[in-house]
């Protein structure tokens, strides 16, 4: 008698691992999320700072300053 087998795709222990690594998965993309948004959080806060800053020193900023400090990276602002 021919045993039939069935697809490694279709079977249980299959299924279980893949929801396994999909659930590890989907924690790992929330942490690496939630990192991502404490850093811009972060230099969104330092830009207001060092805007409140120069406009303590300097007084009123031009537009193309601020827009300039908008556009500016994380790095380059503490440069």
């Amino acid at each position: 008698m021919l045993h039939v087998l069935t697809p490694l795709k279709e079977t249980r222990a299959y299924k279980e691992l893949v929801a396994k690594g999909e659930a590890r998965a989907h924690q790992a993309g929330l942490i690496e999320g939630r990192q991502f948004g404490l850093i811009e959080d972060e230099a969104r806060g330092q830009l207001v700072l060092l805007k409140r800053q120069l406009t303590k020193k300097s007084g009123k900023l031009s537009k193309s300053t601020l827009e300039k400090l908008d556009m500016a990276t994380p790095d380059r602002l503490e440069a």
